[in-house]
């Protein structure tokens, strides 16, 4: 039984069919945006990082929002394995015995990345000669910008009527992508894909914290922007290497919780909108399998509603999430000797043209 999926686009998937999937042939890492998702990939994430990648010796860019962005954080520093090992022990163990409050998320927030990003890990993430790691998010003008619920719901109605209307493009005239970075990094992509902000280590954690600072649940970042900073999945929910990378850069490995891509944040309320695969020909997509869900006790990958779904029952939920990431190390043992043995070959699939 496999535990995970091997999807990828037509010209990653010709160069795998001839040459195997290689660690020195990926030139970017993705990570999405998905809160308590990324957990049914912790194990995938630990033996890419800490095993397959670590075995090759070029460059890498990686961007991720979100909690894609607190895990290639946490890949970025010199022992990635118990980095992200701290920032799994550290969301399972979230609670919210009075309920999900700014002020409460905040806390916790602050809690888990001054475990998985403590002091001296700074240096590590922006030194690392080898990972170029880099986030985003979202400016935020007008009502969405603002920090009264009220007026952040009429903004978010605002956005989502836009997202309905035939020139959904017009997004971008109201939210702009904001690219944490070096300069390093900032070459690999594309000049128009945002506005660029250096990263320093006083800017790391706040950058880090506005690429996943959700509307409504969270309060938005100050002083890193003109604007309010947002959760970047509004734009990038899981973001699309293509409209990110300025030319073809090697294979873009994407460890993702779901076979298919969802491009913005109100994406997901429209099933059809799912990225299609001529945006994605140099990624390789690898999710847990069906077969991986379905044997798990929760039956699913866990997400963020589980926090009100079990709500004064934080026990049971550690323990079922505890069961994912325990089970997501299986996948990653399976993933590096499919990878090994060559068999990896055989369980390859092309992302299919329509979704």
């Amino acid at each position: 039984m496999s535990l995970f999926t091997l999807q990828a686009g037509s010209r990653a998937y010709r160069k795998i069919q001839r040459d195997g999937l290689r660690a020195g042939d990926v030139g970017a890492v993705f990570g999405a945006s998905g809160a308590a998702k990324w957990l049914a990939i912790s194990g995938l994430d630990k033996a890419i990082f800490g095993r397959w990648l670590a075995a090759s010796e070029q460059q890498i860019l990686t961007f991720g929002t979100s909690v894609g962005a607190f895990k290639l954080a946490a890949a970025a520093q010199h022992n990635p394995v118990a980095a992200l090992d701290r920032l799994a022990v550290a969301y399972i163990e979230q609670q919210y015995p009075d309920g999900l409050t700014r002020e409460a998320i905040a806390q916790q927030l602050d809690l888990i990345l001054d475990k998985t990003i403590p002091d001296a890990a700074r240096h590590e993430i922006l030194g690392n000669p080898r990972y170029l790691f880099s986030c985003a998010a979202t400016a935020c003008p007008g009502l969405l910008g603002s920090e009264q619920a009220p007026l952040q719901w009429l903004g978010m109605a605002g956005t989502a009527l836009r997202e309905l209307s035939p020139q959904r493009l017009q997004l971008r005239a109201n939210l702009r992508r904001i690219i944490f970075c070096s300069e390093q990094a900032r070459v690999l992509m594309q000049p128009q894909a945002g506005n660029f902000v250096a990263l320093s280590e006083a800017s790391l954690k706040p950058a880090i914290i506005a690429s996943g600072s959700l509307p409504l649940y969270m309060h938005g970042v100050q002083g890193l922007h003109p604007h309010t900073l947002r959760d970047g999945g509004l734009l990038d929910y899981h973001p699309v290497p293509s409209n990110l990378l300025a030319a073809q850069q090697g294979l873009v490995l994407y460890p993702h919780f779901f076979p298919h891509l969802v491009e913005r944040w109100f994406d997901k309320f429209y099933p059809w909108r799912k990225v299609t695969a001529d945006r994605l020909e140099d990624v390789v997509l690898i999710s847990p399998s069906q077969a991986f869900c379905d044997s798990l006790e929760l039956g699913r990958v866990p997400d963020r509603s589980d926090f009100k779904r079990y709500y004064n029952r934080d026990a049971e939920r550690m323990r079922l999430w505890r069961e994912v990431t325990e089970r997501s190390d299986e996948m990653g043992e399976q993933f590096l000797d499919a990878v090994q043995s060559g068999n990896i070959v055989s369980l390859l699939e092309p992302l299919p043209r329509q979704v």
